[in-house]
């Protein structure tokens, strides 16, 4: 140019000149080898173009998209500053609250694609091919979906409602739109999993994630590439650190705006002094030299960043000068080019912008002999949009499906291996009505006959639980302070109380108390365990010594021969060599054995997931499983429920009936395996220790009910250590 130019002009014009020479480079005249491999054809994917800013990428991105060429950008901004992020807030508001604020904002977003003219219609009640009614009972509908089923459910309806799929992809950037509100939901389908979020408290968690990406906080949400077909991909300098590309396009190394030194009366830099690092925030002397300094020290970091882009290339490197009045004369490729310096030494921090590259090749025709190395002066001409012909793809069918599922191999779990069980029941973990034939359950104490039902006193002591509804909700609320109590923190109550307050927004259920919960789950921490853990209760034992939520995930036998079932569990039970003549097992086994569950085949993986492990002992060195179970027992008519409804009796026989012992003895034998595996010299008839199932409305702390030697709603198994081993032989594929 005659004189310089103004650094957004410049830009406009190595934009035109970089999309004509990747124009030029899918024109199918160039190849690229690729090693063994040999030579082929170059396309958009070999080629890499990467910037310094996600702002300059995104301008080379459309430059590229407005001439026909595919391009991705893997930017380090975050989906939730994407437009689909505030499409999803506008649903959400809407599935929550269907309002006709709600519902207009919604309906313009691309999960449900009214523009503002189709609104005006159907609000005024002209014909469109959905009416407002019909929109609002479609809405709600999809809400409920959202609240029962979770947003994975919700947004395959949308899919389906409202086309998303067919109208938003047909748009010239709709990969990217839709790659966008795939993403989000994910996102939101994650977290509601993750952290048990109801509907509103969803809408909350996207809106504080899009707040804290606007003002630049959230940045580990990266956006995801939107197409999977060979594209130029363009990315930061940053990202590239480690990669190879065999064209590289480097747009802005020529361009860096290194302001003015002596102008500057603010900045914020580090300055080493006598007493240590101090901030210089512009006053005192010395402050220019301060700033200079650090100017200094940020164009040479440009430079040795420009020095990674520039080694990315393995058979083309491609970068643009252009003169401007601010941006070239501390740029690294102007001073790479133009400054005056010797091999080994740092180019000088700022050269004269008016010197081109090309008049010191003129002058100093030695420091451009490498025959690899051309100085190229053009005038960029904008390039016409081409219309690149699409792969073929092929016509599909369906492959026909000619061999057999074995159905017998799957991951299963404690509810899925009794999930027959539990769907022939009234409800899951349903037990019989005191007029029934009792079950011949044996107490483990001693060897008589447990007695079916302990008469109730009328004047009972009704605990703090007991009175409480029921349902999946208020279990999960209360697994939820449970696991996060801390017997250290402050308070009578260990902070449970805060926890209360703090669920109960998550999980905002009527007639729930919050005192009156607070006090009956504070009640059950202090409750004895007695001889599981020699008398002390939860809040006895320190949270290092509490594994909440411990994951598993077993291999079980392959099918086949070796295949074993539920039979063969309850033979195991049922042999007294291996249980030491439990009652309580014997009594479990007959009624395994003779269940049609008994069948079920154990092969596939087995995982779950064991509410709480306990380090207990006096030496710390003995581990117990808790589990616990909100379930109300039966009561005769016309009583309430007690704590004396929760006499060991009654407890075995609801295990029973739920096969409560089965996944007793399926988390024994993870957590000896989970021992064997991490605890140095473990030893199972020492370290591993027995079960406790925690009917938690039946605790109400040390004053708690004990009837015929045992507490009240607290249930303590210790399988045989022998039984343990066996059981995990069986699942595994051996005896």
């Amino acid at each position: 140019a005659d004189r310089p130019l103004a650094a957004g002009r410049a830009r406009e014009l190595i934009d035109d000149d970089l999309c004509a020479e990747v124009s030029g480079l899918l024109d199918g005249s160039w190849q690229v080898c690729d090693g063994d491999a040999g030579w082929r054809g170059l396309t958009a994917g070999d080629i890499a173009v990467l910037v310094r800013r996600n702002k300059r990428g995104l301008q080379v991105q459309q430059a590229l998209a407005e001439v026909g060429v595919d391009a991705v950008f893997s930017g380090a901004d975050t989906v939730f500053t994407s437009p689909a992020a505030r499409d999803w807030q506008m649903m959400l508001a809407a599935l929550v609250d269907p309002s006709a604020g709600h519902l207009a904002r919604a309906a313009m977003s691309d999960l449900i694609g009214w523009s503002l003219d189709d609104y005006a219609q159907a609000a005024g009640g002209r014909a469109v091919a959905t009416s407002l009614d019909e929109l609002t009972y479609v809405v709600r509908g999809i809400g409920r979906v959202l609240r029962d089923q979770g947003v994975a459910a919700a947004f395959e309806l949308l899919l389906d409602r409202f086309d998303i799929a067919r109208r938003v992809l047909s748009e010239p950037d709709g990969e990217r739109r839709f790659t966008d509100l795939r993403h989000v939901a994910e996102l939101l389908n994650s977290a509601q999993i993750r952290d048990r979020l109801s509907a509103p408290a969803l809408a909350r968690w996207l809106d504080e994630h899009v707040a804290e990406a606007s003002r630049g906080d959230d940045g580990d949400r990266t956006r995801r590439l939107e197409t999977d077909r060979p594209a130029v991909r363009i990315m930061s300098v940053h990202r590239a650190k480690g990669l190879e590309f065999p064209v590289v396009l480097v747009p802005e190394a020529g361009d860096l705006y290194t302001g003015d030194t002596e102008r500057a009366t603010e900045a914020a830099v580090p300055v080493a002094t006598p007493q240590g690092r101090m901030l210089d925030v512009g006053s005192g002397a010395g402050h220019r030299e301060h700033v200079r300094d650090f100017q200094l020290e940020s164009r040479d970091e440009e430079l040795r960043t420009t020095y990674v882009a520039l080694t990315r290339a393995r058979s083309r490197l491609v970068c643009w000068w252009a003169p401007t009045r601010m941006n070239t004369a501390g740029s690294p490729l102007h001073r790479l080019l133009t400054g005056s310096f010797r091999a080994g030494e740092t180019p000088p921090p700022e050269c004269p912008g008016e010197v081109s590259p090309a008049e010191v090749a003129h002058r100093r025709p030695e420091r451009f002999t490498d025959p690899q190395l051309g100085i190229v002066t053009v005038t960029p001409t904008p390039v016409a949009p081409v219309n690149r012909p699409r792969p073929t793809v092929p016509l599909l069918s369906v492959r026909p499906f000619e061999r057999s599922i074995d159905r017998a191999w799957r991951r299963t779990s404690y509810s899925g291996l009794t999930a027959a069980a539990h769907d022939a029941a009234p409800m899951a973990g349903a037990i019989p009505t005191t007029d029934e034939p009792p079950l011949d359950v044996v107490d483990d104490a001693d060897s008589s006959p447990a007695r079916p039902a302990v008469p109730t006193d009328p004047h009972g002591h009704p605990g703090h639980l007991c009175d409480l509804p029921g349902g999946t909700e208020f279990g999960t609320l209360v697994h939820a302070v449970l696991e996060g109590f801390d017997p250290a923190a402050s308070g009578p109550d260990h902070g449970i109380g805060e926890l209360v307050d703090h669920w109960l927004t998550r999980f905002p259920l009527r007639d729930v108390p919050r005192d009156q919960l607070t006090a009956g789950l504070a009640a059950v921490v202090a409750t004895p365990l007695d001889r599981l853990t020699a008398g002390r209760p939860l809040s006895g034992h320190p949270v290092g010594d509490r594994l909440s939520e411990l994951d598993f995930d077993l291999a079980l036998a392959p099918t086949g021969a070796g295949a074993r079932t539920l039979g063969d569990v309850a033979a195991a039970l049922a042999d007294p060599s291996l249980t030491g003549e439990d009652p309580f097992a014997a009594s479990y086994a007959r009624h395994l054995s003779g269940h049609p569950i008994a069948a079920e085949k154990l092969a596939g993986f087995l995982t779950g997931s064991i509410d709480v492990v306990l380090r207990t002992g006096d030496d710390r060195d003995r581990f117990v499983i808790l589990d616990y179970k909100t379930n109300r027992l039966p009561v005769a008519p016309g009583e309430s429920l007690t704590l004396e409804h929760y006499h060991r009796a009654a407890m075995a026989r609801a295990m029973i009936e739920a096969h409560y012992p089965l996944q007793a003895l399926l988390y024994a034998v993870a957590l000896h395996r989970y021992l064997s595996w991490r605890l140095p010299g473990y030893r199972p008839e020492h370290h591993l220790g027995g079960v406790g199932y925690l009917f938690v409305r039946g605790m109400n702390g040390p004053d708690t009910p004990v009837i015929d030697g045992h507490r009240c709603g607290v249930f303590v198994w210790e399988p045989y250590h022998q039984l343990v081993r066996l059981v995990s032989e069986l699942l595994g594929g051996g005896r």
